[in-house]
């Protein structure tokens, strides 16, 4: 039964008796007495075979429904069977600035606990990570910024701050020169006290920047805080991580958006200039994200119960 169903459904799919042979792996002669037998079973047919593509007739389209519930249901079980395999594991979805410098320390700390659960730790961009996490193949992910989705509880870990990497080549660094942020001030926090002053964006309007892909908080932050200074920036080009526009920023491409935690690590560079932005968008969260509706294995719920309590020891 089930196999005819899959014949069927690919031969929906593929609106053709002879692709969907091809991409079944049998002839299509094979293929066409497997439906003809099906309708033979229901009692009326499933395909209109006098149209061109392939048509469902009204019982084959409500075959098909039943069959992409049955299929749902298929994939349901597989994911339970899935996450009942790794019951002391937990799976975690984050970007390359987290997986190299925030998880490392809470893994270690997670496993001096719980020595038996295995961590697995997957790198993906933030619209993956978020559509992960809701499909159940990601237990938890961490991230800057919010989902904005109700149906997921976010946790924020810690706080950062968002400053402007200036090209150190650019003209206009004469004009703010009295206002570039000292290193070590980025790098202790101390540029956030009132002996450094913000800038506004504003300056900047007829400047080239370097922006981080559409879906990321960076981007919705930095458009954001462009246009609250009334401009609409120039976009050189659009980049996959933080890192990545850091270095076109060294190199003189463009202007960027760099979060401070990053200049912990970072050697420090003459190539740029940085400054504090007047905007309070420049403050945000990286939070922990899940679905609390989902069963989750013994791993994960021992990886978000430590965390709840690393959050709230941390307040």
């Amino acid at each position: 039964m089930l196999r005819d169903m899959k014949y069927v459904y690919t031969v929906y799919q593929e609106k053709s008796f002879s692709k969907a042979a091809h991409k079944l792996f049998i002839s299509q002669p094979a293929l066409s007495m497997a439906i003809k037998r099906v309708e033979q079973d229901l009692q009326c047919p499933i395909f209109d075979r006098s149209v061109t593509p392939l048509a469902l007739t009204e019982p084959g389209e409500y075959y098909i429904h039943c069959i992409e519930k049955i299929l749902e249901i298929e994939k349901d079980m597989q994911k339970y069977f899935a996450r009942y395999a790794r019951a002391d594991s937990v799976n975690i979805g984050c970007g390359s600035y987290c997986y190299t410098y925030v998880l490392p320390e809470i893994i270690k700390q997670f496993n001096e606990l719980h020595r038996d659960v295995k961590v697995n730790i997957t790198e993906a961009n933030y619209p993956d990570e978020v559509r992960q996490v809701k499909d159940g193949d990601f237990d938890i992910m961490l991230a800057a910024g919010s989902s904005n989705d109700d149906s997921l509880t976010e946790l924020p870990y810690m706080e950062e701050h968002i400053v402007l990497a200036v090209p150190a080549s650019m003209p206009i660094n004469a004009r703010y020169s009295y206002m570039a942020l000292p290193w070590d001030a980025v790098r202790d926090g101390s540029f956030l006290s009132d002996k450094y002053p913000a800038l506004s964006l504003k300056g900047f309007s007829k400047e080239t920047f370097i922006f981080l892909k559409k879906g990321n908080d960076m981007y919705s932050r930095g458009m954001q805080m462009c246009r609250n200074a009334g401009f609409e920036p120039h976009v050189a080009m659009y980049v996959d991580q933080v890192m990545t526009s850091y270095y076109l920023a060294c190199e003189g491409r463009g202007i960027a958006f760099m979060r401070t935690p990053y200049f912990q690590y970072a050697e420090g560079s003459g190539r740029v200039k940085l400054y504090k932005i007047d905007d309070p968008l420049t403050n945000r969260f990286i939070t922990f994200t899940y679905n609390e509706q989902r069963n989750f294995t013994r791993g994960a719920a021992l990886f978000i119960e430590f965390i709840k309590q690393h959050v709230e020891q941390n307040k």
